[in-house]
Parts: C-alpha cells; sequence; structure tokens
C-alpha cells in the first residue's frame, strides 16, 4: 500500500471512518442471531489486520475512535478467549494502540479509550493468564504497514530483560502519575499485569529478569522521601 497524498488521504476519510463504523454495525447485528455467520467470517479472515492497517495509515482520530471500538468489541465477545490468545489479535492491537499514545496530535479522550482497550486486555490475561504468551510481543518504532501482517514475526518472544518485550506493561508504567481515568485504567491496569504473572511462570520470570523491580524500587523510595517526618 503506496503512501497516501494530502489530497487522497483526506478524500479517503470518510468512507474508510464509515466503512469502519458499518462493520461494526453489521457485527453487533449480528451477534444477536445464533448462527452469526457474519461474526464467524470476520474472526476467520482476521479484519481486525485490515482494520489496524487502515487506522494506521490514515492516522485519524474518528478512524482511530471507531477502530477501537471494533476492537473492544471484538475483545469482549472472545467468549472462548480463543483471541486473546492469537498472536495476530494480539500484535493489531498493540499496534493501534502504541500509534495513538504515541501521537501528541490525538485528543486526550482517544487515548483514554485506548488505555481503557489495555486495560480490558489486562482484565481478561488476569483471568485467563494461560493466553499471556501471545502479548510478548516487540512493536518495531519502525515498521511500515506491511510489517503489520498475519505472519508477524516479531511475536515470537525471547526472554530477555528488556520491558518493551512486554507493551502492556510498558503503555501503563507511562501513565501511571496520571490523574483522572488515565491514571486510574494504568495502576489498576499495572496490578492485574502483577497478580497474572502469579499464574503465569512466563511472565513472572520476564518481571523478575526486567527492569521493573529496580523501577518500582526507584519510585516507590522517592514518594518515600517525600512523606513529612
Amino acid at each position: 500500500m503506496k503512501t497516501l497524498t494530502a489530497k487522497t488521504r483526506n478524500s479517503s476519510i470518510v468512507p474508510i471512518r464509515t466503512c469502519v463504523h458499518n462493520t461494526l454495525r453489521l457485527l453487533r447485528d449480528d451477534t444477536r442471531s445464533s448462527a452469526q455467520p457474519s461474526f464467524s467470517y470476520s474472526l476467520s479472515a482476521q479484519i481486525y489486520v485490515d482494520v489496524c492497517k487502515l487506522a494506521v495509515k490514515v492516522n485519524d482520530e474518528k478512524v482511530f475512535r471507531e477502530a477501537i471500538a471494533l476492537f473492544s468489541f471484538f475483545l469482549n465477545n472472545d467468549v472462548d478467549n480463543d483471541l486473546l490468545a492469537l498472536d495476530t489479535f494480539a500484535q493489531a492491537l498493540l499496534v493501534l494502540t502504541d500509534d495513538i499514545l504515541a501521537a501528541v496530535t490525538v485528543n486526550t479522550d482517544i487515548q483514554v479509550a485506548a488505555l481503557a482497550l489495555l486495560f480490558d486486555v489486562a482484565s481478561k490475561l488476569r483471568v485467563y493468564p494461560e493466553a499471556v504468551h501471545a502479548w510478548f510481543t516487540r512493536v518495531k518504532e519502525d515498521r511500515t504497514n506491511e510489517e503489520i501482517s498475519t505472519n508477524i514475526p516479531e511475536t515470537v518472544f525471547e526472554m530477555d530483560a528488556d520491558r518493551t518485550s512486554f507493551p502492556l506493561s510498558q503503555h501503563f508504567l507511562n501513565h501511571i502519575h496520571q490523574e483522572g481515568k488515565t491514571g486510574d485504567f494504568a495502576r489498576t491496569g499495572l496490578l492485574y499485569i502483577y497478580d497474572a504473572a502469579t499464574k503465569s511462570d512466563r511472565l513472572e520470570t520476564w518481571i523478575i529478569e526486567s527492569d521493573l523491580p529496580r523501577l518500582l524500587a526507584s519510585g516507590l523510595g522517592a514518594l518515600y522521601s517525600q512523606l513529612s517526618r
């Protein structure tokens, strides 16, 4: 997919946003039926990967909002938690939220929605820690659109001391100091991750071998030094 020119980009945003919105509306209607053919097809076709590609490419707030709603819908309707443990779904969601949270031009409410989506992931991993393996993935800063594919080789986890190997934790750490919903999602989400680590040897080992314990100890030490004598 070639880089969009300014004119082409502006003319493409509205139909893209409408397409994602209509897809979500169709899926919501479909879940009311017993067969759910559209929902089943959307999962087998991995349309969330295409939605991620489009949202990242156009970099539009309203498209981001529709994409977050679509991913949230899939996550909340993942009854058997098959998607939660699927590398392609995890990678697409992480790429989308990484772009939103890294963008300085995106409204705060959209970033809160992205963090809320990550919080939903953390809350589900707390209950289903066997799906943690899919979320050990490195989101490359220099990735191109073509790297967001159904193959996604970056999802192969290599045990190292790099806390960016588990982006959920990194995003929460970046926002734990903030007030309001953003800070609440980040602080509680981080606690959920640590709770999941008590049930996942892989996550527990990663936390111990990363620099997170030293980072948290430093933060607690700084807070303690500010207490009244």
